[in-house]
């Protein structure tokens, strides 16, 4: 039997419960249903986050094999997923004008500067990540950039893949490092 370490909110003072849990014959890497926000062991031994348990339940989802997705699929999810965590930022940095809002998270989502980002983060990446990079970003597309150089647009489109990718395997926390990694390098956080 494995055995899994999780931690979840125990719902009183968003205090954490940490522990050990069977994994029912699962490998270790997979995701154990312990409650509303869930941490899981991947196979090199490391807690990270992952989706949480009501959240799967609540959407009928099921486990995916990402590396099965065309680089264009993960692609279309990370751009959403990327959206969300860059409105986040944007929101988070104090209530403005929804027009300054969608100012601010244009700048950061679009072509131009996800490949800037990307550029920056490739000495970072892992092999396995790079790899997904450079798929999303040799895809043939059958959208054209429209405000970017073609360059630029795949560019992206491998940024974005890798960004789905991570998240489509539970590796929250890497997302998050690698964005927070990348929104640094290109100055984000020197505008505050």
């Amino acid at each position: 039997m494995i055995l899994m370490r999780f931690k979840r909110h125990t719902g009183s003072g968003g205090q954490m419960a940490s522990g050990l849990k069977a994994a029912g014959g699962e490998e270790v890497g997979k995701s154990v249903d312990c409650g509303a926000c869930v941490r899981r062991t991947d196979s090199a031994g490391s807690e990270t986050a992952a989706l949480p348990a009501r959240f799967k339940e609540t959407f009928h989802l099921h486990a995916v094999d990402p590396a099965a997705y065309s680089p264009l699929a993960l692609a279309y999810i990370g751009d959403a997923v990327y959206e969300v965590m860059v409105r986040t930022l944007v929101v988070n940095q104090g209530n403005m004008k929804v027009s300054e809002m969608h100012r601010h998270d244009a700048d950061l989502v679009k072509a131009g500067a996800q490949a800037r980002m990307v550029r920056l983060l490739e000495p970072d990446l892992t092999e396995e990540e790079e790899t997904v990079y450079k798929r999303g970003r040799n895809a043939k597309s059958a959208s054209a950039a429209k405000n970017a150089s073609v360059i630029d647009y795949r560019t992206a489109t491998g940024f974005e893949a890798l960004v789905g990718y991570l998240y489509l395997m539970e590796r929250l926390d890497r997302l998050a490092e690698l964005v927070g990694l990348g929104l640094e390098r290109i100055g984000e956080f020197d505008r505050e």
